[in-house]
């Protein structure tokens, strides 16, 4: 039962770094153009 909520934890954070990493190209990228 710990391992497997250990691997939902660690899946969960890698979405939420993904999603943040891709809203920061999309700011930085919208800030180059203007």
């Amino acid at each position: 039962m710990k391992g497997s909520a250990l691997a939902f934890m660690a899946l969960a954070w890698g979405i939420i770094i993904i999603w943040m990493y891709l809203a920061v190209s999309k700011l930085l990228k919208a800030g180059q153009k203007s």
